[in-house]
């Protein structure tokens, strides 16, 4: 059961998509996070993870809203930046960088997060884009990190 007394597992960045399934307990609502998302939130617990969705029990406004059903979906091409090998991935519109990262880890079953980088070509090297950056209307990436397959 979720609880406003519990400890904090941390905080989620502002604009962060979440996927759960919303509940009431207690007369409060609150989001049971997937699988997938805990994964992408690096939080490898096996039991049950909850967010409070409104925060009027504590004294605070709306902590996350739902957003619109049947969330769009965009495909990414992935190209290793130094080596052959590319992939394509999909993945919701809205991802920032980090969250395209754990859905690559994922879909490939093996790396870690904190080893890959997505980056942009700048002249002869490489910039990598921080996680919190917004995937927005980019739908060509370079990989670094992660052998992809050629």
């Amino acid at each position: 059961e979720p609880s406003t007394s519990g400890a904090a597992l941390g905080v989620v960045a502002r604009g962060r998509l979440l996927v759960g399934v919303p509940h009431e307990v207690a007369g409060e609502p609150w989001l049971l996070l997937d699988v997938d998302t805990r994964k992408d939130l690096g939080i490898a617990m096996q039991r049950p993870v909850w967010v409070l969705m409104h925060g009027a029990s504590v004294g605070l406004g709306e902590l996350i809203r739902r957003c619109a059903t049947g969330v769009s979906k965009v495909e990414v091409q992935l190209r290793h930046g130094q080596k052959p090998g590319e992939m394509k991935l999909s993945v919701p519109e809205s991802s920032t960088m980090g969250q395209v990262k754990a859905a690559l880890v994922r879909a490939l079953g093996r790396g870690s997060v904190d080893r890959v980088q997505l980056v942009r070509k700048v002249g002869n090297t490489f910039s990598p884009f921080p996680d919190e950056e917004p995937l927005g209307s980019r739908r060509e990436l370079y990989v670094l990190g992660m052998a992809l397959a050629a």
